[in-house]
């Protein structure tokens, strides 16, 4: 959880931030693709997006590597601001806050939303 919540901290002190989103099959999950825009809808993903964009000595853009014939580019901040961190998808509620160990056993895991008062 320590490096979770240093996400912002490392963000501000980087001096680039690029983004590697290929469009790929899901590695554990059956269907599902991951790309750009499922990067975008991931709390997690979005803290990261926002640190940058808030960062006290930012003056780079974010860039954005897509992958394939695509070349990178620099996210735009309107595209950050309108996908703000909270409301984005998080893996704790995605899985019924459980998550199953080594052993094969369920164990409950606590939501990242909520265990921060709905703030991220």
């Amino acid at each position: 959880m320590k490096a979770v919540n240093s996400i912002p901290a490392y963000v501000e002190r980087s001096t680039h931030f690029l983004a590697i989103v290929p469009t790929v099959q899901h590695l554990d999950l059956h269907g599902t693709v991951c790309d750009l825009g499922t990067w975008l809808g991931r709390g997690w993903c979005r803290v990261e997006i926002f640190s940058l964009l808030l960062a006290r000595y930012n003056t780079n853009p974010a860039i954005v590597v897509k992958g394939g014939a695509s070349s990178p580019y620099m996210i735009s901040p309107t595209v950050v601001a309108s996908r703000a961190p909270g409301f984005g998808s998080f893996t704790c509620c995605a899985r019924n806050h459980v998550m199953v160990d080594s052993n094969g056993v369920e164990k409950a895991i606590p939501c990242e939303w909520h265990t921060r008062g709905g703030y991220i």
